[in-house]
């Protein structure tokens, strides 16, 4: 259902505050009780904000999106995607066994783990033989109370088949999302692109928490 102007008007105020967070923040940490723990430099001129509709000339948006990001640098790290964490693309499933992802200076150094998903990661960015496929390209958070984790598994997921893109997996409200390969602020266009959204991380910003295991705890 449509939204009514009045409730679409404080969806866009709200995400485009938390815009505002990761303009004005210098440095974004996000932490994990499975072991993620990456520091990176935001990057205000890429602070983005997605409210789910589009009301001006020249923006880009995604019905119902509601999520925030940014193109950080000086990404340094480790990422642990968790069992039950939500590969949005390019595999639009959930995640059995656990995925660490080292990161050094913005690119993916290490996939390790003892289940297939991480093989079939490492596997996969390895089959383009091109080293822009291992960067981290943007990160952020989802906004949308509306959204659940677990309702893709409650749908058709394949975009080939039923038309849906996974969309609910990038912006549950208090997830993680993050991603590989293009980023268009650096001219880098790599023919892969990962997005995965992460349950129960906390996000800081400046030391400060925006996220808290998976519950959004400023407004």
């Amino acid at each position: 259902m449509p939204w009514e102007p009045e409730e679409a008007q404080r969806v866009k105020e709200r995400v485009q505050r938390h815009r505002d967070l990761l303009a004005e923040t210098d440095e974004m940490r996000i932490t994990s009780e499975y072991g993620t723990d990456v520091t990176m430099e935001v990057e205000p001129s890429t602070a983005f904000d997605s409210y789910g509709f589009v009301d001006e000339p020249g923006k880009w948006d995604v019905w119902g999106q509601n999520m925030v990001s940014n193109y950080p640098s000086n990404v340094d790290g480790t990422i642990v995607i968790a069992p039950s964490d939500y590969n949005v693309v390019p595999f639009a499933e959930y995640v059995d066994s656990a995925i660490e992802c080292v990161v050094e200076d913005n690119y993916i150094v290490e996939i390790n783990g003892e289940g297939g998903d991480a093989e079939l990661m490492r596997g996969h960015l390895e089959s383009y033989d091109d080293p822009d496929v291992w960067a981290t390209s943007h990160f952020g958070w989802g906004l949308n109370p509306n959204g659940t984790f677990y309702n893709m598994a409650l749908h058709d997921r394949k975009p080939d088949e039923a038309g849906v893109s996974a969309s609910e997996g990038r912006v549950w409200e208090g997830n993680m999302l993050w991603s590989t390969g293009p980023n268009t602020h650096e001219d880098r266009y790599a023919p892969c692109h990962y997005d995965i959204a992460q349950k129960n991380c906390s996000v800081y910003l400046d030391g400060d928490p925006v996220v808290e295991e998976g519950e959004v705890v400023v407004e």
